[in-house]
């Protein structure tokens, strides 16, 4: 019996152009994809109390079971951690899930993982400090240096992660009874691997930078570029990256971790790589992965992810001969970074005809150098990819 699998979520965003797996998803709003179940086409304002989420357990519920009698039976992939507890005493929701939740909830938190790896791998020098114990003056001075960052234990996409110059910006910080992260800020570019770990192997994806806006003093992923890094990383960087993971990667195994992994790290301009945290789901660079791999191996990161937690051999895919020349950035509308022209557009349907879609911004040109995000430049790469050329190459047309 074929295994019908399904995406089940509040949203599916991260997973879009897996549907060479996914049978379909269930989400809280429409996706676009192929066998999407939604539960509102209409922006809700309570998605978060106790009454809805019974509600959506309910859906959940009673749409795998519908599946369940039309097709016979419904796996279940979810990388959100309130619907699996939500649904775990249902009798046929059965979630694609051997990695443990006390095992993500490690690989989750930000200080226990940088202090695990910390004996082998470089980090940057950072405290932890309860928010009442935020003093700007006395912060200034133990790390010497009037620009920090100060960063929440867990979140993602630069989430509760906040650029500080002053008392004053310490005031923006939203949750004033979480534990905090601070470390000297340092010119940087943010780097990003995504890897998937099987039993027999370890794949390694193309390395993308991250593009960090810093809007308000507040740090915030908004998309990727694979161009830059194949310019500015030199082979002993390239082999000092690779080395990392490898570490990171056999320890988490080790552990008992299978699937798709992210490791974020960042490159300063004394070309020192740091190693910052691990991201145990689906990425929003996963659907620039996934169209490479659909086009040249009929397969993707979700069928990927689910042959490792299903210990199952992984194929032979040459990852590191990968070419990917895209760099995206996550919008709301279409008129977001509107300053950017010559793109392809990506949309996964969600809410089509308002500032509540979710588009992907898809260029074939670099990104990186733009002021708007985090970087680092050097001399090496100016004459291949610096801000004059990018602005010749948005006046190409892509089509």
């Amino acid at each position: 019996m074929k295994d019908h699998i399904y995406y089940v979520g509040f949203n599916a965003n991260n997973s879009i152009l897996n549907d060479v797996c996914f049978d379909g998803s269930i989400t809280l709003y429409p996706t676009g994809e192929k066998g999407n179940i939604y539960y509102s086409d209409t922006l809700l304002n309570d998605t978060s109390s106790d009454v809805f989420l019974k509600k959506y357990k309910m859906y959940i519920e009673q749409n795998v079971n519908h599946i369940i009698q039309q097709s016979g039976n419904c796996k279940i992939m979810c990388f959100n951690e309130k619907i699996v507890t939500l649904c775990k005493d249902l009798k046929n929701v059965k979630f694609i899930q051997n990695n443990s939740k006390t095992l993500l909830d490690f690989m989750n938190d930000k200080y226990r993982i940088r202090n695990f790896f910390k004996p082998q791998i470089p980090i940057l020098d950072y405290a932890i400090k309860p928010f009442k114990e935020l003093n700007y003056l006395d912060l200034k001075h133990d790390f010497e240096t009037d620009k920090l960052v100060i960063q929440g234990i867990k979140g993602a996409g630069g989430e509760n992660t906040y650029f500080v110059s002053s008392h004053d910006d310490l005031l923006k910080i939203s949750d004033k009874d979480g534990n905090y992260c601070v470390s000297s800020y340092v010119k940087h570019l943010p780097l990003n691997v995504t890897l998937i770990v099987g039993k027999d192997k370890i794949l390694y994806f193309p390395i993308s930078a991250q593009l960090i806006s810093t809007k308000d003093k507040t740090f915030k992923y908004v998309g990727g570029d694979f161009i830059y890094p194949k310019k500015i990383l030199d082979a002993k960087l390239r082999k000092k990256i690779f080395l990392y993971s490898n570490t990171i990667a056999t320890q988490v195994r080790k552990m008992g971790y299978r699937g798709i992994l992210g490791i974020d790290y960042i490159l300063t301009e004394n070309k020192d790589i740091k190693f910052m945290e691990l991201n145990p789901r689906f990425q929003s660079s996963t659907f620039i992965l996934n169209q490479y791999l659909r086009e040249h191996y009929s397969i993707d990161m979700a069928t990927l992810h689910y042959m490792a937690v299903e210990n199952q051999n992984l194929p032979q895919i040459d990852t590191q001969q990968m070419e990917i020349n895209k760099s995206f950035l996550n919008c709301n509308s279409l008129n977001t970074f509107e300053m950017f022209e010559n793109y392809d557009i990506i949309n996964n349907g969600y809410f089509k005809d308002n500032k509540s879609s979710v588009y992907r911004k898809v260029f074939r040109y670099s990104l990186v150098l733009s002021d708007y995000f985090q970087h680092i430049q050097f001399n090496q790469v100016k004459e291949n990819i610096d801000g004059r050329d990018a602005k010749r190459l948005r006046k190409q047309s892509f089509k």
